[in-house]
């Protein structure tokens, strides 16, 4: 029986509790870009870091107050993606 409740995932990231670790958040990340640790066990492919909710809400609001001020933020990471992607194709 798993203990992880889920908050969020998608085929690139897992975001979870687990039901006995309180004032924790997990983020698992499947194939990371890039991964800079001191010490680390990991699993091949697969990054998992536990996170304290509050560090975890401090992220949350960093990113999404600026967004919500600026609607043309969102605008300039969309069209950055945008130009991404046509020049791999």
């Amino acid at each position: 029986m798993s203990t992880k409740a889920t908050i969020s995932h998608s085929d690139k990231y897992h975001l979870y509790k687990e039901c006995f670790d309180e004032g924790l958040v997990y983020l698992q990340l499947d194939d990371p870009v890039c991964l800079q640790v001191d010490i680390w066990e990991a699993s091949q492919g697969k990054v998992t870091v536990a996170v304290p909710i509050e560090v975890w809400q401090q992220i949350v609001e960093g990113w999404l107050n600026p967004h919500l001020e600026n609607p043309d933020l969102e605008k300039c990471h969309q069209q950055k993606k945008e130009e991404g992607e046509e020049n791999e194709a």
